[in-house]
């Protein structure tokens, strides 16, 4: 899956969240913190009409 550049590398960040590896917090803050990504989780949201998220930075 890693030679496949979309499946592998969702599969991994998929892997850090379930798993407790230190540093963990800090990943997902700095991938919250892109404005894509958090546009992405907040058009969920909306989907199953659960409140927006409010960016950590």
């Amino acid at each position: 899956m890693l030679v496949l550049p979309g499946q592998g590398l969702l599969t991994i960040l998929l892997a850090v969240v379930i798993s407790d590896v230190p540093g963990k917090f800090y990943v997902e803050r700095w991938l919250v913190s892109h404005k894509s990504v958090m546009r992405a989780l907040n058009w969920i949201r909306r989907r199953y009409n659960r409140p927006e998220l409010i960016s950590p930075l």
